[in-house]
């Protein structure tokens, strides 16, 4: 519920494109008065827990809305694993093999290959810093926190439990924040039927999950883009064939442009990130150059993006604020590794394919231009993230960090694939000729079969060259 002296209503069931309307009127009328525009809902979202009981899992429900964590919790843990047939070269063949963690156990595990180690935890002090324990189904499960409990967060906010969507592979993961008193939402049904309530560094609000072309901004595990506001300064004089549209294929378009914006513009502070992690490690200047030079790539597609957007809509739009705090609060080595998987070695890669596919598609003149400047451009930005890869693989000290942690990505990069890839079935696309949904999850998963995973395989072949034969199977057995 929205406090009473808010004069401002929470956007149920409303689309991005509704709400992007609305805030561009907004900020017309309040411009129109002499008044700064402002981005997001100013209302406060007020939850009661005060007199609820903890459940099983010792979370409180406030009013069904939210799950609050107002104490750290005690799961019941299961018993011994179940190391069944387990072959010479899986990672393991009993409990007392998983020490990565605590409470290790040792299960066979068909999908996944073979013998592996699961972990779980009884308490807090079982997960990482950052990390808490959820209890569940068969133990706790350590999960990303921006706060612990209810204590952490500022007066009248709650430690709340919230989904936190993986893009493109169409899941999520459930994580802990403090509640704010600029959130937009608290919960998917207060959100536009495709979207959901997610967690933007700062403050709740209402995304689209869906696959999209760019680079990803992950803090803490979490993608975060700027929120869409009434702006010209990102905008570019581009024309597509608007008058070939109807009005709802106009507003499909300009919501879908808006969000690719949102992406690019996120992209420019991932490759920051990336360029300071990259001086940190020592890297040679070649890759410095290159990655700098990503970062005016990718601005210039957030400004086609939002051109593109703004010229379907009738009206500017373009990025506000983007929440920064804690992006470089992870620097080890293994965060640097992993994140160059996920937003590079995958992001690019997927990016480059889904920018060429729908050019393939497209025929208008301007969208077709567009798209030419971004297949290129991510192509080599994917280039870029495997070279860093192997530079770092290739250096003596980072290496076996490195090899360990790819490792464990592909593991879950097989684990996503499902053991097989899903084939398209007869699919409209829409009028410009982009990729729907389902068709970007297909591309994705191809993407991932035919060409991460193989380079991926052959990055860790390479690295695992002068390794005894047994830990050499067991690493290459990931990937093959």
């Amino acid at each position: 519920m929205v406090r009473s002296g808010a004069r401002v209503a929470l956007a149920v069931g409303m689309t991005n494109s509704h709400r992007v309307g609305l805030r561009i009127l907004r900020a017309s009328i309040l411009l129109a008065l002499g008044c700064a525009p402002v981005a997001g809902c100013q209302g406060y979202i007020v939850i009661d827990c005060s007199d609820a009981q903890p459940g099983a899992d010792g979370l409180v429900d406030c009013g069904g809305l939210v799950k609050a964590r107002p104490n750290p919790t005690l799961c019941e843990m299961p018993g011994p694993g179940n190391p069944v047939s387990c072959n010479d070269w899986d990672a393991c063949h009993a409990d007392t093999d998983c020490t990565d963690f605590a409470n290790g156990r040792c299960n066979n595990d068909p999908s996944a290959g073979g013998c592996g180690c699961s972990y779980g935890c009884a308490t807090d002090a079982d997960c990482g810093d950052a990390m808490v324990c959820l209890c569940g189904e068969g133990g706790g499960t350590c999960v990303t926190a921006h706060c612990k409990t209810t204590a952490d967060c500022p007066e009248g906010q709650s430690c709340v439990l919230y989904e936190e969507p993986q893009y493109c592979s169409g899941s999520s993961l459930p994580a802990f924040a403090c509640t704010t008193d600029h959130d937009e939402c608290l919960s998917d049904s207060q959100c536009g039927s495709n979207d959901v309530c997610a967690f933007q560094g700062d403050h709740f609000a209402c995304v689209y999950p869906g696959c999209q072309e760019g680079r990803p901004f992950y803090v803490g595990g979490e993608m975060r883009t700027a929120p869409i506001v009434a702006s010209g300064d990102w905008g570019s004089r581009l024309t597509p064939q608007v008058g070939l549209c109807t009005a709802e294929e106009r507003e499909a378009l300009s919501a879908r442009w808006a969000r690719i914006g949102q992406l690019e513009h996120a992209s420019v502070a991932s490759f920051a990130r990336f360029a300071m992690q990259l001086l940190s490690l020592g890297a040679p200047p070649q890759l410095i150059e290159q990655t700098t030079q990503a970062m005016a790539d990718e601005t210039i597609h957030a400004k086609l993006a939002f051109g593109l957007a703004s010229a379907y809509a009738g009206s500017a739009m373009g990025p506000g604020k983007l929440a920064v705090g804690d992006a470089l609060s992870d620097g080890d080595l293994g965060a640097i590794v992993r994140t160059l998987v996920h937003e590079g070695c995958v992001g690019e890669t997927v990016a480059a394919a889904l920018a060429r596919e729908e050019r393939a598609r497209t025929m208008d003149p301007a969208v077709s231009a567009v798209l030419d400047r971004i297949t290129e451009d991510e192509e080599r930005h994917s280039v870029l993230a495997w070279r860093a890869l192997a530079w770092i693989m290739e250096q003596g000290e980072f290496h076996d960090e490195a090899v360990e942690v790819l490792a464990d990505e592909v593991r879950s990069l097989r684990r996503e694939l499902g053991g097989g890839v899903a084939r398209a079935d007869s699919v409209d696309s829409p009028k410009d000729g982009t990729l729907s949904e389902r068709e970007m999850g297909i591309l994705r998963s191809a993407v991932l079969e035919e060409v991460v995973l193989p380079t991926a395989r052959a990055l860790l072949g390479r690295g695992m060259e002068g390794t005894n034969k047994r830990e050499r199977v067991s690493t290459l057995d990931v990937v093959c």
